[in-house]
């Protein structure tokens, strides 16, 4: 008997169609790009692509990472195994980045199953707000914000599985706790102030002891709040203790380590009247350090000397700082005096990670209690490497925030460029890309390849004109719910919420920074873009809520038809 394709399987067979369409259309557009090749960023670039290397040369060795330096151990080293996966593998670095993302829609939608709304819409609709995100295709150069933004959205599905399995009764929601630690320590270690991550997995846990409370499951909550913890903690010491093994020290990095920190954060107390915008630690500041400190004033010759004159001269970094007309005037800002300090550490015959942090203790108790004696004036330590906040800089970081929030819901001057300066060293560019399996941005070509047009004046639009419209009908819908579907509009209350919450923390993150690191809010398409990944978890979950709310209206009217025809 001849078979025939029967609705249900044109329909299947259309739903499978346009899965792949959107995944193909979004790794050409969004992920397959150029890479910009810039290993003169030795703070950067060249320190992931190097530590790369140095994992895969040097696995099975004593120094995982190889010789210590000053920068080896600087920041977190989740992007350099990244990098270092696709070298080993053969698997070109746009393409991983891309492959990363892929199972995103899915564990979003087996998030969601209890709540049993349409799978193959809300499967589509995931694909269009996680995989087309402008951020996660910007950035040319080999940095982290791809890969940090993809840890961004595990975390953030991750807590709302935790957040739906409770409130639905599901079994095994243990996990979700787990790996929602996991998620933050992920992100951690992969840009040091992943930690904002906290505040929605706090929202989060608190809508779970508000649905345990009800179900009189309290102790349940307890366990949750001790896995997610644990879960955190698993990749910071995997990598303190890989760190450990190589270089005796318990922790990530050097920008993760409580010694450095320390030394770091009372260096930039000392004489808080001296301090200016953006700049930690002033000379004149420095200067009665010397005087009291013995172990502070082996540095001088390097901190005043020629050694971090690349530092103290940078113009860029006068720029960003607003001593854009003082170029010539040697001083070291929050963006720069960590870099000299560790450089000035280990020239000074500090080689090995155990006798750099033996001399951030001995100088920070010298200090300190220089301090106590009151033979230094001292104000309060910042938080990390950040210099304290004024009582008169609080009002600006609320402001700062208010901008960043701004800009991520109205964002300016997103483009990606093809046309690229050419590489100085061709020999060093070539062999990255053979490495990594990408290819250089042509500074010949006129005009903007196909992918970058629908890029720049679709999917950049689209989402521009997009946040605003979607978020306020998603309120709306979130209050029909709360009327008519109640325990459902109470959970997607508590996942947007969770989500906001994401927005929020990171944004008082940037308001910090543009108020005492650098202008970082003036930087267009830089650091605040970061802040489109968890802008549209908090899209989707509106866009789920309007269709919730749709579905609930229709099966309303279908009701009322039927007994209307009865």
């Amino acid at each position: 008997m001849k078979m025939y394709p029967t609705n249900t399987s044109l329909v299947a067979g259309f739903h499978l169609s346009l899965i792949i369409v959107l995944y193909g259309l979004a790794f050409v557009v969004v992920f397959e790009r150029p890479l910009d090749v810039q290993q003169w960023q030795w703070a950067d670039d060249a320190l992931f692509y190097d530590n790369a290397r140095a994992i895969i040369s040097n696995f099975g060795e004593d120094f995982w990472l190889g010789p210590f330096t000053e920068v080896l151990l600087a920041k977190a080293p989740f992007f350099s195994i990244f990098v270092a996966l696709s070298i080993s593998s053969g698997i070109p670095l746009r393409v991983l980045e891309f492959l990363l993302y892929v199972p995103l829609p899915f564990l979003f939608l087996f998030a969601l199953r209890p709540l049993q709304l349409p799978k193959f819409f809300l499967l589509s609709i995931s694909i269009v707000c996680l995989l087309f995100i402008p951020a996660a295709g910007l950035q040319l150069r080999l940095v982290r914000t791809t890969v940090f933004g993809a840890i961004v959205l595990y975390t953030l599905i991750f807590m709302t599985a935790l957040i739906v399995y409770v409130a639905m009764r599901q079994k095994r929601i243990w996990i979700w706790a787990f790996l929602t630690g996991a998620g933050i320590g992920c992100a951690a270690m992969t840009r040091e102030e992943g930690i904002w991550l906290f505040f929605p997995a706090l929202i989060a846990m608190t809508a779970v002891f508000l649905f345990s409370r009800k179900q009189k499951r309290v102790i349940e909550v307890i366990v949750l709040t001790l896995l997610l913890v644990v879960g955190y903690q698993v990749p910071l010491a995997t990598f303190s203790l890989l760190n450990y093994h190589s270089y005796g020290v318990f922790s990530p990095s050097l920008r993760q380590n409580q010694s450095y920190k320390k030394l770091y954060s009372t260096l930039t107390s000392i004489e808080p009247a001296e301090r200016s915008k953006y700049v930690p630690f002033a000379a004149k500041a420095r200067q009665s350090t010397y005087e009291i400190s013995p172990y502070f004033r082996q540095l001088k010759p390097f901190v005043e000397g020629a050694a971090v004159d690349d530092l103290a001269t940078n113009a860029e970094h006068h720029r960003i700082s607003g001593w854009g007309e003082k170029l010539n005037t040697r001083e070291f800002f929050v963006s720069t005096f960590d870099w000299a300090l560790a450089r000035a550490i280990f020239l000074s015959g500090r080689t090995t990670a155990r006798d750099f942090l033996d001399f951030c203790d001995k100088a920070t108790e010298e200090i300190q209690s220089a301090i106590h004696s009151g033979e230094l004036v001292a104000g309060s330590t910042g938080l990390g490497l950040l210099p304290s906040l004024s009582e008169g800089e609080v009002s600006q970081v609320l402001y700062a925030t208010y901008r960043s929030i701004q800009l991520l819901f109205w964002p300016q001057g997103i483009v990606r460029k093809n046309n690229l300066s050419t590489n100085p060293n061709p020999g060093v560019a070539s062999n990255w890309h053979s490495s990594l399996g990408t290819w250089a941005a042509d500074s010949h070509v006129l005009g903007e390849r196909f992918s970058d047009i629908v890029f720049n004046r679709f999917v950049v639009n689209l989402f521009k004109v997009s946040y605003g419209i979607t978020f306020v009908l998603g309120i709306i819908a979130l209050v029909f719910l709360l009327r008519k579907e109640k325990r459902q509009g109470v959970i997607l209350l508590a996942v947007m919420t969770a989500s906001a919450g994401g927005v929020i923390a990171f944004s008082v993150v940037m308001g910090v920074m543009d108020t005492i690191a650098w202008s970082i809010l003036e930087q267009v398409g830089s650091y605040n873009i970061i802040g489109q990944f968890p802008l549209h978890f908090l899209f989707l979950i509106s866009v789920v809520a309007i269709l919730h709310c749709f579905e609930v209206f229709r099966s309303e009217k279908l009701v009322t038809e039927k007994e209307i025809s009865v």
